[in-house]
């Protein structure tokens, strides 16, 4: 293995390499990356994005059933809610 000041352009990025490792700005970038990473890593063990993506889908549901009552008091034909919603023509059905 060829030594690192024998070669000038591994001499060069070692010496690139230890001014950034002693940088105290470039060392905090890096710690701030490594907590960021650690955090996305906690988050889906500890199931939030699963949370948070179920919790969006009810939403949506619950906005479409919103939609689905305003459409029937407008007297729109199931089928035309059906097509705009997304809902099932029985769940639309116990709205009324």
């Amino acid at each position: 293995m060829e030594d690192i000041n024998s070669n000038e352009p591994l001499k060069k990025a070692n010496k690139v390499l230890q001014e950034i490792s002693d940088d105290e700005y470039e060392q905090d970038l890096a710690f701030r990356r490594q907590l960021y990473e650690m955090d996305k890593k906690a988050i889906k063990a500890a199931g939030y994005e699963k949370g948070v993506e179920e919790g969006m889908q009810k939403g949506e549901k619950e906005k479409s059933i919103e939609i689905a009552k305003n459409m029937l008091k407008k007297g729109i034909s199931i089928q035309m809610i059906i097509e705009c919603t997304g809902l099932a023509k029985e769940e639309i059905e116990k709205l009324k």
